[in-house]
């Protein structure tokens, strides 16, 4: 699963930000589906590319 913010910025805004009671329930949900520990990686040049 990848999750893209605009900026780092705001990445680091959100961080602080209690998350919404539908948001969490969601955020649980897909924790269930996880094995092991999520890694996080601040990407600062992504290089995103489709199937043409």
């Amino acid at each position: 699963m990848a999750i893209y913010f605009t900026s780092e910025a705001d990445a680091r805004e959100g961080e602080r930000k209690e998350v919404p009671p539908e948001l969490a329930a969601q955020m649980e949900e897909m924790n269930k589906l996880s094995i092991g520990e999520p890694e996080f990686f601040d990407l600062k040049q992504p290089w995103l590319h489709a199937a043409r």
